[in-house]
């Protein structure tokens, strides 16, 4: 061949080499080449939808947000490091996690240090108010996955009669009718106004096509006895509600199927 780049061999690897590194570099600089880089979510645009969701983040070495979509199948949180492939021109892909995936869903609520809280007597269910909730409790729980309630349960009697009451989470804000994701027996036989405390647990699960954000209640009903009985908060004795994703309903089949869904 002559006139072209293999007609002096000694040249020939030079020459080559030269024009690939020149074709990269200018796909590059127009765009058209993949690359993997660093970005961190900045916010969440669009969270439990069918389609692969649309969140905002920043590459590192960037100042401006641009829109990612998240491929992973996992939620994401604002921070979270994650690993992204450019494909021009199709966009920006999330494919995978810089250090552990996205941490569990947990959410808290806090009942106001008001003392007596609720009461319950002669077997009328009675649900913590707004007033009485510093923060009410939410079940913030995404797809296909199962959440461990908590309470730590403050109660009282105000007379010295033995009382069996049930404490129950409900789904819906002050509610004594939402759906019962959990309960408890409380068997009562302490002297008058006594508080006890104890931590009690549950289980409820969320089986929709995107991420729950319910409202709970907490309510006491007095099922046997004639004493008045009630929930009880103060700065000393907190009472809360806590509700943590722990795995996925194919993870644990048997108690996705006995719980009950959120949504």
């Amino acid at each position: 061949m002559n006139g072209g780049i293999y007609s002096n061999s000694g040249l020939a690897p030079e020459l080559i080499s030269a024009a690939v590194k020149q074709i990269l570099a200018s796909a590059k600089a127009l765009g058209l080449t993949w690359s993997l880089r660093i970005a961190t979510i900045s916010v969440l645009q669009s969270v439990g939808s069918n389609e692969p969701p649309l969140v905002a983040g920043i590459y590192d070495g960037d100042s401006a947000a641009i829109g990612l979509t998240n491929i992973t199948g996992e939620e994401l949180l604002p921070g979270q490091r994650v690993y992204c492939l450019m494909v021009p021109p199709s966009g920006n892909f999330i494919i995978g996690f810089v250090g552990i995936p996205t941490p569990p869903f947990s959410t808290f609520g806090v009942a106001a240090p008001n003392g007596n809280i609720a009461q319950s007597t002669g077997g009328v269910e009675t649900a913590v108010s707004l007033a009485n909730w510093t923060t009410e409790p939410v079940a913030r729980i995404r797809k296909n996955k199962i959440a461990r309630i908590t309470v730590m349960l403050n109660s009282f009697v105000n007379t010295a009669t033995d009382s069996v009451f049930i404490v129950r989470v409900r789904l819906g804000s002050v509610t004594t009718t939402g759906t019962i994701l959990a309960g408890w027996r409380v068997d009562a036989n302490t002297a008058s106004t006594t508080v006890q405390s104890g931590t009690f647990i549950g289980y409820c699960s969320n089986t929709s096509n995107g991420t729950s954000a319910a409202t709970l209640s907490l309510s006491v009903l007095n099922n046997t006895g004639a004493a008045t009985v009630g929930l009880y908060a103060d700065a000393t004795l907190p009472l809360v509600v806590g509700v943590e994703e722990i795995c996925t309903t194919d993870d644990n089949p048997i108690l996705a199927a006995i719980c009950q869904s959120v949504a």
